[in-house]
């Protein structure tokens, strides 16, 4: 069958929008998704997924059947992804809004909603063909399993490239975990294509049609819109042809983003090596960075200088290899009166509670505080949870009469602060 190529953009660029939503979420689910990154990521996602929406409409011919396919829902795999897209979408728009205005509960509800139904909307659409028992190359379950590999490639090398752009600490993990996810695909479609080269036609042209008679010949009316043309792209072409464009397909389609990828790999994981005399002397001088810091934030150093604060945060909790968060207490002048490490966590989070953090300033004997956590990740960018937790531990606190001054978050010599930002 020749599809329509607004079918081709179709599954193209959902394919994409769906990828990339799903490692935003699961960004979301493992770090948090860096406030860089969602309010672009999901503009890209929605305008990808309006393309593909927008191309449905060529080969469908009349817009109007979109809505009468929804009917037969129960029976047809095209009338559940006319269901599922426009709720993707919708999901994916409320998730990007829910960061800004909602709290965290929420954000992990649109989270989880939108990678089922992005998962829904890959098989919808793959089935759409895999369902079709007279076309034997697509009527396999490799056919919608090729298609989610391919979109999961295809949304880890734009989360890379967007990354790179807006949020270089996550680029590097987003480019490997692309050549993988790309490798995996490759192998999948050389097993889609093994087993096809294995099939032997069970019908002639007149028993497929219904029309006996002993030449027929076809006349093509057009591939967009009023009907669909069955010959393949390629008809008439020799068995030689066919092969060679198979193979520049499994390039294009493969072997060159894996090798854009991998070229942007070195300058990513570049980093000038350090002897051990160096090294030891490079350890040496951050220590008695951190120690002349520390003394200026001592107990009894009036806070005058946020950057001092930030500077001597940044020396003793980056680099870490698991998530600290500490509390700075303060008195009435904002004079240091302790510092104090009240939780630590995995790699990936940990649990603060607000009873136990009011419990150690009242002890403190605090009139304000100032919170600061690492990100192991590199990514200082506050998320969801962090914010979450914020409001959370000023409300606990202003029961208490104890103001909140700041919450830094700390990553790869960075450190971002939730009074600059507003976000207090």
């Amino acid at each position: 069958m020749r599809p329509a190529w607004s079918v081709l953009l179709l599954t193209t660029l959902l394919g994409a929008g769906q990828g990339l939503f799903l490692v935003l979420a699961i960004t979301e689910l493992l770090i948090g998704t860096p406030m860089a990154l969602v309010a672009p990521g999901t503009m890209i996602c929605l305008a990808l997924l309006g393309g593909g929406l927008l191309a449905s409409f060529f080969h469908l011919g009349r817009p109007e059947r979109a809505w009468r396919s929804a009917a037969m829902w129960r029976t047809s795999w095209l009338s559940r992804e006319v269901i599922v897209l426009p709720a993707f979408m919708a999901v994916v728009f409320a998730w990007g809004a829910a960061h800004y205005v909602a709290s965290g509960h929420l954000i992990l509800a649109f989270n989880v909603l939108g990678i089922a139904l992005a998962l829904a909307l890959f098989v919808c659409t793959g089935m759409i063909y895999a369902c079709l028992k007279f076309l034997q190359e697509w009527h396999t379950a490799l056919t919608p399993i090729n298609y989610t590999a391919l979109g999961c490639a295809s949304g880890l090398t734009l989360a890379a490239a967007l990354a790179a752009w807006l949020q270089p600490p996550l680029a590097r993990p987003y480019a490997a975990a692309a050549l993988l996810v790309g490798a995996l695909a490759y192998a999948l479609r050389l097993a889609s294509l093994l087993r096809n080269s294995r099939l032997r036609p069970k019908s002639t042209l007149a028993t497929a049609i219904g029309v006996k008679h002993p030449r027929i010949a076809q006349i093509a009316q057009g591939a967009m819109g009023g009907s669909f043309n069955t010959r393949e792209f390629f008809h008439g072409r020799t068995a030689a042809a066919l092969r060679n464009v198979k193979w520049l397909f499994l390039l294009a389609a493969f072997v060159v983003p894996a090798a854009l990828l991998a070229a942007g790999l070195p300058a990513l994981l570049r980093v000038r090596g350090l002897g051990p005399a160096k090294a030891a002397q490079f350890a040496a001088v951050l220590e008695l960075a951190r120690r002349s810091l520390g003394e200026q934030l001592g107990a009894g150093a009036a806070l005058t200088s946020p950057g001092a604060v930030r500077d001597y945060l940044r020396h003793a909790l980056g680099g870490r290899a698991h998530e600290v968060f500490v509390c700075l207490f303060m008195d009435a002048q904002h004079r240091v009166t302790r510092t104090e490490e009240l939780f630590r966590g995995s790699l990936t989070q940990t649990s603060v509670y607000p009873r136990e953090v009011v419990k150690a300033a009242l002890s403190a004997n605090a009139a304000a505080v100032i919170f600061a956590h690492n990100h192991p990740s590199g990514v200082a960018e506050p998320s969801a949870a962090d914010r979450n937790i914020t409001r959370r531990l000023v409300d606990a606190l202003a029961l208490v009469d104890i103001r909140v001054l700041d919450h830094v978050i700390i990553g790869d010599n960075q450190a971002v602060s939730f009074a600059q930002r507003g976000l207090l």
